[in-house]
């Protein structure tokens, strides 16, 4: 025989950590047998551009380096930044960056010659801006990337609770997860996830010991951490119970 209570975890409420990598303290359970997430609430506040993807290398007459700061930009914000920077930090050559409407790819031009430094790839913008790594490019005054832009935010967030089993496994890393949330919604919404009308997400566990309190982890398919920069989130659980 077994029962289900259910239990409602708001990110507010942790007892350390950030709203993307917490501790929480719990009502205490015993014999957990599984855990079903019934919904999760989670605000879009993901930037699309960190300080592991903002950095853009070029030479002309020395070398020179941007740095474009976090946020969440659309295509456009973001070529109009890296135009910015490059114009005050050249102070001679004046440069145009934009997005082909019909191609999607990136063509950053200068009035003088210049070469983009593309192998420079620690925190490099040039993966999503779509410029291959290979190699540096020519010295020339229009440079267009090799693929389309890369703006896109995480399609999909892995939620993980440390105190029981993961189940679902990603292709792209070795990081494994207890449940999938599609992130559907734009920068700045909030994805409501709902198993009724999403797709199911157990995790079948067997634990005779007492918990009460769970690590609780956001992460992108990646492996890196899905930080909310401070937006907190919630979630409802369904927990099924072996009755002694």
């Amino acid at each position: 025989m077994s029962s289900t209570n259910h239990l409602l975890i708001n990110s507010f409420d942790r007892n350390s950590g950030t709203s993307h990598d917490f501790g929480i303290q719990i009502p205490q359970i015993e014999n957990l047998k599984s855990v079903r997430l019934l919904s999760a609430s989670i605000p879009n506040s993901l930037y699309n551009v960190t300080n592991k993807n903002n950095k853009l290398d070029f030479f002309r007459g020395s070398n020179l380096q941007i740095t474009v700061p976090p946020g969440a930009y659309s295509a456009e914000e973001f070529t109009n930044a890296i135009k910015f920077l490059m114009d005050n930090l050249d102070g001679v050559g004046i440069y145009t960056s934009s997005v082909n409407e019909i191609t999607f790819k990136v063509m950053i031009e200068c009035s003088l010659n210049f070469v983009l430094r593309t192998t420079q790839t620690t925190n490099s913008i040039f993966y999503i801006l779509g410029y291959d790594s290979s190699a540096d490019t020519a010295s020339a005054m229009t440079h267009t990337a090799n693929y389309a832009v890369s703006m896109h935010f995480p399609q999909y967030l892995l939620i993980n609770i440390g105190q029981i089993g993961s189940s679902h496994s990603i292709t792209s890393s070795n990081v494994r997860s207890n449940f999938v949330v599609s992130m559907t919604n734009n920068s700045s919404f909030v994805e409501i996830f709902n198993t009724n009308s999403n797709y199911e997400n157990d995790t079948s566990y067997s634990h005779n010991s007492r918990l009460n309190y769970f690590n609780i982890t956001l992460k992108k398919q990646n492996g890196e951490s899905a930080d909310l920069n401070g937006s907190d989130w919630s979630m409802l659980l369904a927990l099924e119970f072996n009755n002694q």
